[in-house]
């Protein structure tokens, strides 16, 4: 991991930057199947996968009362070896080296979007002594990813954009 803090204009703005690489070996997955008994979670282990990326927030403050701000990440997270897993319902993964199973490698990890972010703007405004307007807007944003460890693809997280705010 390598990054980078700094502070601007006599500290009115902030910049952080870091840029990652994670190797793992024998990564624990969460995957789901259906048994007799309903829903079964399974921990199992995966061979080996890598993580890196890239991370970025700021933020300035335009006035003494209003700030803007944002994040934004790219991340590319795959399994470098997991041939021998649970094959998902749709089969959508390459036969494993034993049988009955699959292999994911080169898939992209659970949970893991290439690339997200947020873009925001806080208000605090006195309006006495020990009262203040505070408000915020964000917008926040995600790209697609697989929410089960089989890696099924009826169960992707489609891309999504939220807007949430707060006044008080």
């Amino acid at each position: 991991e390598i990054g980078m803090k700094a502070r601007f204009l006599d500290g009115m703005a902030e910049l952080n930057v870091v840029a990652f690489t994670t190797e793992y070996d024998d990564l624990q997955i969460k995957s789901s199947s259906v048994g007799d008994s309903g829903i079964e979670t399974v921990i199992g282990n995966a061979g080996k996968a890598t993580s890196e990326g890239i991370e970025v927030d700021g933020r300035i403050a335009l006035t003494d009362w209003m700030t803007l701000g944002g994040t934004a990440a790219w991340l590319d997270a795959s399994y470098d070896d997991n041939d021998n897993v649970a094959c998902n319902r749709s089969n959508s993964t390459k036969p494993g080296t034993l049988p009955g199973t699959c292999d994911q490698g080169g898939e992209d990890l659970p949970f893991a979007a290439e690339y997200a972010g947020s873009v925001y703007a806080d208000f605090i405004v006195p309006l006495g002594a020990n009262l203040n307007f505070v408000a915020n807007a964000t917008v926040s944003f995600s790209d697609e990813y697989n929410v089960e460890g089989t890696l099924e693809p009826t169960l992707m997280q489609d891309s999504w954009t939220r807007l949430s705010g707060r006044v008080g």
